[in-house]
C-alpha cells in the first residue's frame, strides 16, 4: 500500500534520530508508523498514516441492447462532467449503465431482465477506465434466461461481488433522500461500504466491532 504523510509530523519524527540512518516499520494501512535508528530495537516516533486516496476515472462507456439504448458509444475527458439534455433522451440511463458496470447492480430496477431493451434478448456493457495509473477495461453482459457473465481485462469472473474492491463508485439520485430521512442504521450501511472501498482492511475492524458488540449485549442479558 503507500501511505500519505503529514510532512510537518514526518519533519519532527526525522530530527528526534539522531543517528545517519533510520527505518520505518508498519503492519499496515491502520497501523501507525514506527520510526526508530537502524539495528535498535527501541522506537523513537510514531506517526499516523493514511492510505492514499484512491483514484478512477472512466475514458468511455459502450452499450448494447441497455434501455432505450441499442447502440452508445460515449467517451469522458477527465474533470466535471455534466450530461445534458431533454426528458426522456437516456441521461439517466447513461448514468445506469457506467453503474452497472462497475457494480453490476442496477440502482433502478432489481432485476436484470429490466434493462434490456424492448424486443431484445440481450444486453451488453463495456466500460474503459484508469485506476492509480492502470487502464483496465470491464465487460458485464446479461442474456435472458441465461447467467450474466462478467470480465476484468479478459478474465472471467466467477461472482460479480468481486468487482466491489475493484471499483470506485457512488451514486446519488432523488430516491437516496432516505439516506437523510431514514433510519440511522442505513446511513451507516452506507458509509460503511464506503470505509470498505477506500480501505479493505476496515472489514477486520467492523468484524471485531461486531464480535463485541453481540459479546456486551449477551453479557448485559445475564447480568
Amino acid at each position: 500500500f503507500e501511505a500519505v504523510f503529514d510532512v510537518r509530523k514526518l519533519m519532527e519524527g526525522v530530527e528526534g534520530i539522531e543517528s545517519e540512518e533510520m527505518t520505518m516499520e508498519t503492519a499496515g494501512p491502520l497501523h501507525p508508523i514506527i520510526m526508530k535508528e537502524k539495528d535498535s530495537d527501541k522506537y523513537l516516533y510514531l506517526i499516523v498514516s493514511l492510505r492514499k486516496p484512491w483514484c478512477m476515472h472512466v475514458s468511455s462507456i459502450s452499450a448494447w441492447n441497455f434501455r432505450s439504448f441499442d447502440e452508445l458509444i460515449v467517451s469522458f475527458p477527465k474533470g466535471f462532467i455534466q450530461l445534458l439534455g431533454p426528458n426522456g433522451s437516456g441521461k439517466t440511463n447513461i448514468l445506469e449503465a457506467i453503474y452497472y458496470s462497475l457494480t453490476c447492480k442496477s440502482f433502478r430496477s432489481r432485476h436484470d431482465q429490466d434493462l434490456i431493451s424492448f424486443n431484445k434478448d440481450y444486453f451488453r456493457l463495456e466500460t474503459e477506465y484508469t485506476k492509480d495509473g492502470l487502464k483496465k477495461k470491464i465487460k458485464v453482459s446479461f442474456q435472458k434466461d441465461k447467467s450474466r457473465s462478467v470480465q476484468l481485462n479478459e478474465k472471467e469472473y466467477a461472482k460479480s461481488s468481486q468487482l466491489f474492491f475493484e471499483t470506485n463508485v457512488v451514486v446519488f439520485t432523488p430516491s437516496s433522500s432516505y439516506l437523510i430521512k431514514g433510519e440511522p442504521n442505513t446511513r451507516r450501511h452506507f458509509l460503511d461500504r464506503i470505509k470498505l472501498k477506500i480501505n479493505p482492511e476496515f472489514s477486520l475492524i467492523m468484524s471485531k466491532y461486531k464480535q463485541t458488540l453481540q459479546a456486551r449485549n449477551s453479557l448485559l442479558k445475564n447480568i
